[in-house]
């Protein structure tokens, strides 16, 4: 009887099935397949954003070019218009659509469109800048036409005097006056501070309401330009401005 060999070699070496490889190959080409297809997928929706993009920009592009036009047509009807009011109405709009058409062209780098240099306001028509400017130049105008006449008419009265009898002679008011004007008015301002330091002492709260210098917490700031109307802000505007104005006319403590 012959004794059969048994091969020699490494006997641990694994052996793979062929099934097993055909499985591995069908993961590995669904695996391919899954990639191509998000590839695609990707495509689509790159392809997709093309287009929006494409299209809000031809929507941007219409709008710019009826801005443009209305406001060219705005300044030439202004140019015949002859009632001035009227005539910065259409001007005003006309600056309206040429600002929105200034953020399109720079949304979209587009050359900045430029203003018609010749419908621009007249310098002697008035703006909010210019009334704010004559304003301005008006009361320093006016204190120092009233602060010449005071001292003008404090050296005729000092002139008169010396022809009047004694008990005859006027008063006239002098810089003892205007000290006394002054003195009146640092004792009004230094009541301000010691009234808010009397609140954050007593009611801290309401003085962190009503300056919130930590930042936390409601305060009147705030709530004035977030939680009020325009209508009301006005109102209370007009009338804090009005009971200073009463204030000062009616409040008048020291005598010149």
């Amino acid at each position: 009887m012959q004794t059969q060999t048994m091969p020699t070699g490494d006997l641990t070496s694994p052996v793979i099935p062929l099934n097993k490889i055909s499985d591995l190959a069908q993961a590995e080409a669904d695996a391919h397949a899954l990639v191509a297809q998000a590839n695609a997928k990707l495509d689509q929706i790159a392809q997709q954003r093309e287009r929006e993009r494409l299209e809000y920009e031809g929507q941007l592009l219409k709008e710019y070019d009826g801005r443009m036009k209305d406001a060219k047509f705005f300044r030439e009807q202004a140019r015949q218009e002859d009632d001035p009011k009227e005539k910065r109405a259409l001007l005003a709009l006309a600056a309206q659509d040429e600002e929105k058409a200034r953020e399109i062209a720079s949304e979209l780098a587009l050359p900045m469109p430029a203003v018609d240099t010749a419908d621009k306001t007249p310098w002697w028509q008035f703006t909010h800048g210019k009334m704010a400017i004559f304003q301005v130049v008006g009361i320093l105008g006016l204190l120092i036409f009233f602060y010449q006449q005071f001292v003008g008419y404090q050296a005729r009265i000092v002139e008169m005097n010396k022809t009047l009898p004694f008990d005859k002679q006027l008063q006239p008011y002098d810089e003892t006056s205007i000290q006394k004007f002054f003195f009146e008015k640092l004792v009004q301002f230094s009541d301000l501070p010691t009234a808010l330091l009397m609140v954050f002492l007593v009611v801290p709260f309401v003085g962190f309401y009503v300056l919130p210098f930590f930042g936390f917490g409601r305060n009147i700031y705030t709530e004035f330009k977030e939680e009020l109307t325009a209508w009301q802000r006005t109102k209370i505007t007009v009338s804090i401005i009005l009971g200073f104005l009463f204030y000062l006319a009616f409040s008048h403590l020291v005598k010149p």
